[in-house]
């Protein structure tokens, strides 16, 4: 594949994929399996558990579960300090895909 092409993908597919790659495997670092990861990132965005249960194929209370064995590997208390270790951590990442920046 030539520099520049990217194939069936757009840029800011690629600019996502590349974020939340980066984000994933910094948090499987800290010991989260790769469906806390990408729920932890999601959270991490402001939705809710039910939101983010729609997005990863999941039950509202399965996300709640996973969220609560987040906040004990991260070592938070609960969402909101999550949010707070999650920008302070991956401020471009996040701001990226929340604003599209």
């Amino acid at each position: 594949m030539a520099l520049g092409k990217l194939g069936h993908f757009k840029p800011n597919e690629v600019a996502e994929g590349y974020c939340k790659g980066v984000m994933e495997g910094q948090l499987k670092v800290s010991g989260l399996s790769w469906r806390q990861a990408k729920a932890t990132i999601e959270a991490a965005k402001g939705l809710t558990n039910l939101e983010v249960g729609a997005i990863t194929n999941a039950t509202q209370q399965s996300i709640k579960c996973s969220m609560t064995e987040v906040y004990r590997k991260l070592g938070v208390k609960n969402r909101n300090s999550l949010i707070v270790y999650m920008w302070s951590n991956f401020p471009e990442e996040l701001n990226y895909l929340v604003n599209g920046k």
